[in-house]
C-alpha cells in the first residue's frame, strides 16, 4: 500500500485564494464589457460611423467579448 501511495502522481493543487482572486476579476472584466456596450448602444448612428463602426459590428464585437472569457 505505503508503495502505490509513493508513487501516485502529484496533482497541482489550485489555491482557494487563487480562484477567488480569478473570479473577481473575471466579473470586474464582465461589468466593464457591460458598461461599455451600454454606452456605445446609447451612442447614435453618426457618432458611431465617427468611430468606425455600425451598430451590427457593437453587437457582433461585443458578443464576442462576452462568449470568450479570459480574452482581454
Amino acid at each position: 500500500m505505503a508503495h502505490l501511495i509513493d508513487h501516485m502522481t502529484r496533482v497541482p493543487s489550485v489555491s482557494v485564494f487563487a480562484k477567488a482572486r480569478k473570479a473577481l476579476k473575471d466579473h470586474a472584466l464582465h461589468r466593464k464589457d457591460r458598461r461599455t456596450y451600454g454606452h456605445m448602444l446609447r451612442m447614435t448612428n453618426r457618432e458611431l460611423a465617427d468611430i468606425g463602426l455600425t451598430r451590427a459590428d457593437v453587437r457582433e464585437a461585443m458578443a464576442n467579448t462576452f462568449s470568450h472569457p479570459g480574452a482581454h
